[in-house]
């Protein structure tokens, strides 16, 4: 894995792909979006779940960092952040058209992965 990774441009030891293995570290975002394209895999096979169960999940899944969506949609990249941290969607009609559309996710995919029964949409003047 660590000659392949060296392949896609990253640079790691064996030691530290085996803390990865056996859970002492977790994988940086581009580190596990390298694995997968490495493996010919979904992200979300490497992170163990079947479904995204909340933002970040979902995010990770589609292999976007929250600076590379929040920029898609339109959001600040920090508000977007606070955003996946409480697993509640609060952006306006133009940002949760944007999202649905990046994510190819319907309005009820996104309150499912949400937990969320509605969605209070702001319009910006």
């Amino acid at each position: 894995m660590a000659q392949h990774l060296r392949l896609f441009g990253m640079a790691v030891h064996p030691e530290l792909i085996e803390a990865w293995e056996i859970g002492i570290l977790r994988p940086t975002e581009i580190q596990l979006f390298t694995q997968a394209d490495v493996l010919w895999c979904r992200t979300a096979e490497l992170m163990g779940i079947e479904e995204p169960h909340s933002l970040a999940e979902l995010r990770l899944s589609r292999q976007l960092t929250a600076e590379e969506l929040a920029a898609r949609i339109d959001m600040e990249t920090t508000l977007y952040e606070q955003t996946e941290r409480r697993n509640r969607w609060r952006g306006t009609c133009q940002q949760t058209l944007a999202l649905l559309n990046v994510m190819n996710l319907s309005l009820p995919q996104l309150l499912a992965v949400t937990g969320q029964t509605d969605i209070q949409l702001t319009i910006r003047s």
